[in-house]
């Protein structure tokens, strides 16, 4: 299953560089200090765009929030999969 799939079953509210706003961008998870929803940095990564582009496309966000962002989604992965092996698939 891939990390678009699992990224909403995460406690993102762990997580320092986003926020949400049940008024606001449908309460979707968004980056602090933008309307950017975290999903679009997964989203475009898959597609291939770099952070450094991904960062230069989308001013609000800081390469710090994508790589924190990044993080606790792997650490999230790696523990949902460890305690639930069969969803490597």
């Amino acid at each position: 299953m891939n990390i678009l799939v699992r990224m909403n079953e995460f406690d993102w509210s762990q997580c320092a560089a986003v926020w949400r706003d049940p008024d606001r961008m449908a309460g979707q998870w968004c980056f602090k200090q933008s309307r950017m929803p975290v999903k679009f940095l997964f989203s475009n990564l898959s597609k291939g765009v770099t952070l450094d582009e991904f960062c230069d496309w989308f001013p609000p966000v800081t390469r710090e929030q994508c790589e924190d962002v990044l993080a606790f989604a792997a650490q999230r992965s790696a523990f949902s999969m460890a305690i639930e092996p069969g969803l490597a698939a």
